[in-house]
């Protein structure tokens, strides 16, 4: 039976695998070390997925300091202009930042605003950025 969980206020997780894999999401978000999110606008109605991350980063022996985070968001820099962005990307981009900024303040995070692949081609933004 296919199911797809999106991201709103309103889920149903009691299913037995989805709560198995929810475990074990908590289980590796706990213990990495690198956390990188490509493409993912990290809405606010996501609630699920921000607890999840709250607990995981609560409950790791890793400490705050040493536990990177980083976003990669579309468009490239490259591509779009600050001063000539139309308003409604501009706005866009600014709620991305800011849920991602608000979310992550107190840890180690940044933002690259970048093409997917580029990001995965090159090895020093991978592993050491």
């Amino acid at each position: 039976k296919r199911l797809i969980i999106t991201p709103t206020f309103m889920k149903d997780l009691n299913n037995t695998h989805l709560r198995m894999t929810w475990h074990n999401a908590l289980m590796d978000l706990q213990q990495a070390k690198r956390i990188i999110f490509i493409g993912y606008s990290f809405p606010l109605a996501d609630f699920e997925f921000r607890y999840t991350l709250t607990k995981a980063i609560a409950g790791s022996n890793i400490p705050r300091k040493n536990k990177k985070i980083r976003a990669i968001l579309y468009p490239p820099d490259k591509r779009i202009k600050r001063k000539t962005d139309d308003k409604r990307l501009k706005w866009e981009r600014d709620a991305q930042e800011k849920r991602y900024s608000d979310f992550f303040s107190q840890l180690n995070f940044d933002i690259k605003y970048m093409d997917a692949l580029e990001f995965m081609q090159d090895p020093d933004l991978i592993w050491d950025w």
